[in-house]
C-alpha cells in the first residue's frame, strides 16, 4: 500500500507538470528539523481542473498523513493513513466507480458510488485540506 501511495504521488505531480501550460496551479510547503522530524504539503489544480494534493507529518514517532485526488467529472478519492509501533492503517473515501465499502487489510474503504458531486465543489471542499 505505501508504495501504491508514493506511485500515485509522483504519477500526479507528473501529471501537473504536464498541465502546467494550461493555467495550473499548486502550492507546497516543507520543513525539517535537526532531530528528524517533518512536514511536508502540496496542493495541485491542474489546467483542465482536477486537483490533487498530499500532506504529511513524521518522525521517528510514525507517520501521519493524507492524500485526495479529485477529478472534473465528480470522481474523488481521500485518503488518511499512519504508520507507526501499530503498524500501518488507511482509511479511503471515495465515490470512484466499481467500489463498495469494505475492510480489506483492516483498511476502512468508503464508497459513495452513484453519489456525484458537482466538480467545481471537490476543488472547494480540498482547498486547505487539512486531513489530519
Amino acid at each position: 500500500m505505501n508504495i501504491l501511495l508514493i506511485a500515485a504521488c509522483l504519477f500526479s505531480v507528473a501529471c501537473a507538470g504536464h498541465y502546467g501550460g494550461q493555467g495550473g496551479q499548486s502550492t507546497a510547503y516543507r520543513h525539517q528539523d535537526d532531530h528528524g522530524n517533518y512536514d511536508f504539503k502540496y496542493d495541485i489544480k491542474d489546467g483542465y481542473g482536477n486537483v490533487n494534493g498530499r500532506q504529511e507529518k513524521g518522525g521517528y514517532h510514525g507517520v501521519v498523513g493524507s492524500y485526495y485526488l479529485g477529478e472534473i467529472d465528480g470522481r474523488h478519492r481521500s485518503v488518511q493513513y499512519q504508520a507507526d509501533k501499530l503498524g500501518f492503517r488507511a482509511s479511503v473515501k471515495t465515490n470512484e466507480p466499481g467500489t463498495k465499502s469494505s475492510e480489506p487489510a483492516f483498511a476502512p474503504y468508503h464508497s459513495d458510488f452513484g453519489n456525484s458531486i458537482p466538480s467545481g465543489a471537490i476543488h472547494a471542499a480540498h482547498s486547505g485540506y487539512h486531513g489530519y
